[in-house]
C-alpha cells in the first residue's frame, strides 16, 4: 500500500490546502513593519521579514504538532523506511500492524549486532535520515504517524493553515523581535520575543536523532594556522 493522508484532529481542517483565512503573508509583513524605525524597509527588508515570519510559522507548527500526517507505504528489502521529505517528528510507527518501539543506538546494536533472540519487541532506530528495523522487517506495510513542516509563506496572499487570530499575532511579533534585533534595539527584541513565546510549549524533544553524525568541536584552520 502507498500514499499519504492527513490525520484528522488537533482542529485541523478538511484537506491540507484549506486557508485559515485569518492573516496573509502580505498582513503580516505589514504589521511587523508597522513597528520598526525602518520605513523605507532598506536596513530590514521585506525579504528579512518573510523569512522571520516562515520560521515562526515552522516553530509553531511544530510546537504545537498542528501538521499531522499519515505515511502508509512498504519497508525496503532491507527493513529500511526514509524519513518523509517534510519529516519533523514521528508520533507513532506501526509495521505490519504492530506498534513498534523507538529505541537509542546503545540498545538497538546490542540486539543487532550480536543478532541476538528476538528482543522485547519490535525496535527501530533513526539513523542517517532513515529509520532501520530489528529484527529487520523487509518489505513489510508500514503506517508512520508524525508531524510535517507546512508549505513556506511566499506570495503575498499565502495563508498559514491552521493557525488561529491569537497565532497570526504571534508570526508578526516574532518577525518584529528579530527585527528589533537587526536594528540593534535589543530590549524591544526581547519584549516582542516573550510576547510570542509567552504559553507555548518547549520544542518537541524528539525520540530519535535527526543528525546523528557526531559534532566537530575542532575548529577550522586559520589564515595563520
Amino acid at each position: 500500500m502507498s500514499g499519504e493522508a492527513i490525520v484528522e484532529g488537533l482542529g485541523q481542517p478538511e484537506g491540507e490546502d484549506a486557508p485559515a483565512g485569518l492573516c496573509t503573508l502580505e498582513d503580516l509583513r505589514d504589521q511587523a513593519f508597522s513597528v520598526l524605525r525602518d520605513s523605507e524597509r532598506a536596513f530590514v527588508t521585506p525579504d528579512d521579514v518573510d523569512g522571520y515570519i516562515n520560521t515562526a510559522y515552522m516553530d509553531i507548527n511544530a510546537r504545537l504538532r498542528l501538521r499531522q500526517v499519515l505515511l502508509e507505504d512498504t519497508t525496503d528489502a532491507d527493513g529500511k523506511i526514509p524519513y518523509p521529505t517534510d519529516f519533523v517528528e514521528m508520533i507513532n510507527l506501526w509495521i505490519g500492524g504492530v506498534a513498534v518501539q523507538v529505541v537509542g543506538d546503545g540498545t538497538f546494536q546490542s540486539w543487532a549486532v550480536p543478532a541476538q533472540s528476538t528482543p522485547f519487541a519490535n525496535i527501530v532506530r533513526a539513523f542517517a535520515n532513515e529509520f532501520q528495523t530489528y529484527p529487520v522487517q523487509a518489505s513489510t506495510d508500514y503506517a508512520l504517524e508524525y508531524v510535517g513542516r507546512p508549505t513556506l509563506l511566499v506570495n503575498d496572499t499565502d495563508q498559514p493553515v491552521w493557525i488561529t487570530p491569537e497565532l497570526c499575532v504571534r508570526l508578526w511579533k516574532y518577525a518584529a523581535a528579530e527585527a528589533k534585533r537587526k536594528e540593534g534595539e535589543a530590549q524591544e527584541a526581547q519584549t516582542y520575543m516573550d510576547e510570542y513565546l509567552e504559553g507555548l510549549p518547549g520544542r518537541p524533544r524528539v525520540q530519535h536523532r535527526m543528525r546523528p553524525a557526531p559534532i566537530s568541536l575542532i575548529p577550522e584552520p586559520g589564515p595563520f594556522a
